[in-house]
């Protein structure tokens, strides 16, 4: 689930509008709608706000973490926002980061799916010398 789709449906379950969500936290409409249809994606103050509001945790407001594990630096966040926003700007990149993914946490059941490095050719020795 994507985080619009889980905005969505916080605000769904609260029984809120978009404008009441706006007007509690003091965000024109604009940017509330611009971030349920998924336009743009709310700065970290913002985020935590939201996730304040809705009593839920940040991590799993803007990345559906299942589990918010607390030894999880907060550079492997960022990381994963920087991923998702290049993605919204160039989404035919995605094989290339799943194909890394695999390569760096060894999901391809062990065998590495990187190009192996070229092997330097021996050289033979005449017997004559």
């Amino acid at each position: 689930m994507s985080f619009p789709a889980r905005l969505k449906n916080l605000i769904k379950n609260k029984g809120i509008s978009q404008y009441k969500l706006a007007k509690d936290l003091g965000k024109p409409e604009s940017t509330i709608r611009s971030w349920v249809n998924g336009r743009t994606q709310p700065r970290d103050e913002n985020a935590a706000k939201l996730a304040e509001y809705f009593d839920v945790h940040p991590a799993w407001l803007r990345y559906g973490a299942k589990e918010y594990d607390t030894n999880v630096k907060d550079s492997v966040w960022k990381i994963a926002a920087k991923i998702e926003k290049h993605l919204q700007k160039h989404p035919e990149d995605a094989d290339k980061i799943e194909k890394f993914v695999e390569i760096i946490t060894d999901e391809g059941g062990g065998k590495s799916k990187s190009t192996p490095l070229p092997q330097k050719k021996k050289e033979r020795r005449s017997k004559s010398a």
